[in-house]
């Protein structure tokens, strides 16, 4: 519980910071226009005191709190980092982005391994990573189908164009495919059978 409300702060904190970077393209935007800080309905200034006092309280639990190993802190600061990279300059990569995005998804899968002190096999990295992979594409496709069909061909502070929208497609179909494979691959290894009583209810 502890470690959820760290990333959970952590997670917030690097939240605001993106929606502000992200401003005057939100204010552009049909839905994201009416999020607190584009719309006006929340004050600029109070990102200067929200973010970091949200990212100072996610640390001093995960730093302070003898609870928690000091994997998870370093996973904590290693995704704070990431994410930082992501929202000044990966974010407008094209492909890199969704790459980044699904490693971030899978980072809070190996910060709850952390804390709990659990091991994280191949299996479930290689699952996650394709997995959270399909979704990040299909957030991409989500925003380009918007795109197309309001007749606009370029993102605003992206790099994908609206003709990328079939690309995006395919390869958001192929790595959700993929990630069911290796669960299938997974279900089948002779090792996963001897750890399940009932291995064929996965």
């Amino acid at each position: 519980m502890l470690a959820f409300l760290a990333f959970g702060l952590c997670v917030s904190s690097v939240y605001l910071l993106n929606d502000l970077l992200d401003l005057e393209d939100d204010r552009h935007h049909p839905v994201k226009r009416k999020r607190p800080f584009a719309s006006g309905a929340l004050p600029i200034a109070w990102y200067a005191a929200l973010s970091p006092a949200l990212l100072a309280v996610s640390i001093a639990i995960a730093i302070a709190c003898c609870a928690l190993p000091w994997r998870f802190a370093a996973v904590l600061l290693g995704y704070y980092a990431l994410t930082l990279a992501y929202s000044f300059y990966l974010k407008k990569q094209v492909m890199l982005d969704v790459v980044v995005l699904a490693a971030l998804y899978s980072a809070r899968m190996i910060a709850g391994a952390a804390a709990i002190g659990m091991h994280m096999t191949f299996w479930l990295l290689a699952f996650s990573m394709f997995m959270f992979l399909s979704l990040a594409f299909a957030k991409r496709y989500t925003e380009l189908h918007a795109m197309q069909a309001r007749g606009v061909e370029k993102t605003r502070g992206r790099g994908y164009l609206a003709s990328d929208l079939s690309l995006i497609s395919s390869l958001g179909t192929a790595s959700g495919y993929l990630a069911v494979l290796v669960l299938a691959l997974y279900i089948q290894d002779a090792r996963t059978a001897a750890l399940y009583r009932s291995p064929q209810l996965i």
